[in-house]
């Protein structure tokens, strides 16, 4: 399945947009970044509305966590870059105060979603939330296991040194006064982390004294000779660095950025850049944005009161009109290419849900979604669902719209051999979400059952690295051979997260048969923990 993509509404990244090509469905990878990145609100949640935290702002902490990473790259060797090694580094000089917005990462990565994805996730969101420009999206990037050389450089450095720096980390000169401009248009110095830089009364001084929402002043106030940036006239003239910067080039560069058309320019170019420094033989994916057309995850089941398989799926419009008539079908053939059930393969949708609000689709892209769901029942286990497509009629005359993958022959079912049984797997979770005890039940045909272990590999998002445990799922026989399938089951000792991976053998990945099976899906058995 090809997707195409909808063009960003930013001119300066236009030739960025251009380069951007479509996924093919199924890709897990692509799906689960789409829906943490742009339809979900809790990733955004503690960078909203630009909110203030520790006298400076939280999206001030996401833009610094992201250079602070990417600082450890080296582009003579092809070392470091953005991979979340920062995490490791959190006890140097250079990023005092960054522990403060570590917890703000967690709880979001699998294998799907790295740490560093979520790093360069959490800068642009930011720059958005706190009126800035919105930045092309790539993803695809590893996570370090251990700290990284070099760093960010320290305020106290000569500008040979500073220079050097950036050299490093693949800057020029006019590059690094634009990086430095621009990732101090929000945020500021607290004493407790800076003591030799804030060495007067004050316990914290904002870089740009106008406002703590994106825009220029921190170049226009130099410029005027108005600012209280602690990094151009801080009393310590040894740590005022932003000076040595700026004037590097006589004040050229930095005369340049007081026009804000430029200074936006710059920075979404600039920080487009710097978020794709990566490690040498890192590639990442083509740029993410909103799909006109997202399929979920199949997810086929056995049903619990027949000898039959049932199957659930999504279908998400973009921007679709305001139609209170249109009707959405899922129209499916068995695996021989026919349509064997009696009572005809097709369905309408069970029920719609719009997406609006503050989700990344309103803000970033000024764009509403629907999502449409499917529950298919009565599927003769003997002939499956080999594939399926949709087929959209607004019901005003005009014909209606079939929805395909790129071949046009429809949404193909990889396998039905191994299944995470959404019908009889549970999901108990405390209030917050953050503790997951839960039965996690896998189906698999009686032919292959008993032949090779059931391992389901389990992560614990809420460390870094992020942690990875196997457990093998035992035979369940409180759930009779049911269409064709037998019960396997387990409660993982230790699940934190709602993903895991479901491998027929041992944890390798021609063996993987379920890729991030979402236990949160089986909605009518969620339960609170008291």
């Amino acid at each position: 399945m090809r997707y195409f993509l909808t063009p960003l509404a930013l001119a300066s990244s236009a030739a960025v947009m251009a380069q951007a090509k479509m996924f093919h469905w199924p890709n897990r990878q692509m799906e689960m970044l789409d829906t943490v990145f742009f339809e979900q609100t809790a990733f955004q949640t503690p960078v909203s509305k630009c909110v203030v935290r520790d006298n400076s702002t939280v999206a001030a902490q996401w833009v610094r966590m992201a250079f602070h990473d990417i600082a450890t790259h080296n582009i003579d060797d092809g070392t470091g870059g953005m991979d979340s090694s920062v995490f490791f580094e959190l006890d140097r000089g250079e990023n005092a105060g960054l522990a403060r917005a570590f917890p703000d990462f967690l709880g979001f990565g699998s294998r799907l979603i790295s740490l560093a994805d979520l790093i360069a996730a959490g800068a642009i969101v930011a720059s958005l939330e706190c009126n800035g420009p919105v930045f092309p999206y790539r993803a695809g990037r590893v996570d370090a296991t251990g700290q990284g050389g070099g760093g960010a450089p320290k305020p106290f450095l000569n500008l040979t040194d500073l220079q050097e720096s950036f050299r490093r980390q693949g800057f020029n000169n006019a590059e690094m006064i634009g990086l430095t401009a621009c990732g101090h248009a929000f945020g500021g110095v607290t004493k407790k982390d800076f003591p030799d830089v804030m060495q007067d009364e004050r316990q914290f001084q904002f870089f740009n004294n106008r406002t703590t929402l994106f825009d220029n002043g921190i170049v226009t106030q130099y410029l005027e000779g108005t600012t209280f940036n602690p990094l151009v006239v801080g009393v310590n003239a040894t740590t005022n660095s932003d000076i040595r910067v700026f004037n590097s080039d006589q004040n050229a560069t930095v005369k340049g950025l007081a026009d804000p058309a430029a200074f936006t320019k710059t920075c979404t170019d600039l920080f487009t850049r710097m978020l794709n420094v990566v490690p040498a033989g890192v590639t990442l994916t083509d740029v993410i944005e909103p799909w006109d057309y997202k399929v979920g995850e199949a997810r086929i089941s056995v049903a619990n009161n027949t000898d039959k398989l049932s199957m659930s799926t999504t279908l998400r419009l973009l921007n679709p009109k305001d139609n209170p008539r249109r009707q959405v079908k899922l129209v499916w053939v068995d695996t021989h290419g026919r349509c064997s059930q009696w009572s005809g393969c097709s369905a309408l949708a069970s029920g719609s849900t719009p997406i609006t609000g503050s989700t990344f689709f309103q803000k970033g892209f000024g764009k509403t979604a629907i999502q449409y769901n499917f529950n298919i029942k009565d599927i003769d286990p003997s002939t499956s669902i080999g594939k399926f497509w949709f087929e959209i009629d607004e019901r005003d005359g005009s014909r209606p719209t079939e929805v395909k993958n790129d071949d046009g022959k429809g949404y193909n079912i990889a396998q039905d051999d191994v299944l995470f049984d959404v019908t009889r797997s549970t999901l108990f979770t405390n209030a917050d979400g953050t503790n997951f005890t839960s039965q996690i039940v896998i189906a698999v045909k009686d032919n292959l059952a008993g032949k090779a272990p059931i391992n389901v590999e389990t992560v614990d998002a809420y460390t870094a690295p992020l942690k990875y445990d196997v457990h093998e799922a035992k035979l369940d026989t409180r759930f009779k051979k049911t269409a064709g399938y037998t019960f396997f089951s387990l409660t993982p000792p230790t699940f934190r997260n709602a993903a895991f991976d479901v491998y027929y053998g041992q944890v390798v990945p021609q063996n993987l048969k379920v890729q991030h099976g979402q236990v949160a899906e089986a909605l009518s058995k969620v339960q609170s923990l008291s």
